[in-house]
């Protein structure tokens, strides 16, 4: 929360308004969320343009809205690579770039921190 954020606590922002204020950042994650999603030109696309947005949406939408978010994302696949079980293909490149992220984080934990050191 920044300075002056009306929904930090002690900022004497009622519960409603608070409220109101997440409903409203809702609404805005899943606008921008569904203009990406609108964008999406190639398939093999879709599954960092997920992971880029899974963190927004779990944050900040109910999980139920997530799972919609996902099931638009993978019609707009399908519409553009008529492919069966896309819902399977999509969720298999997201673990497996997931899976190659960890390794590599895995790895860099521990490289040294200067090269010859």
């Amino acid at each position: 929360m920044t300075p002056g954020d009306p929904s930090a606590p002690g900022s004497g922002a009622t519960s409603a308004t608070r409220q109101l204020i997440a409903e409203e950042l809702a609404r805005n994650v899943l606008t921008a969320y569904d203009d990406a999603v609108g964008r999406l030109r190639a398939p093999g696309d879709a599954v960092e343009l997920w992971r880029v947005w899974r963190g927004p949406l779990t944050r900040v939408v109910t999980p139920g809205e997530r799972d919609d978010a996902w099931r638009r994302l993978t019609a707009r696949v399908h519409s553009l690579w008529a492919q069966t079980h896309t819902n399977v293909w999509l969720k298999r490149g997201v673990a497996e770039a997931d899976a190659a992220a960890a390794l590599d984080a895995d790895l860099c934990a521990g490289a040294p921190s200067r090269p010859g050191a």
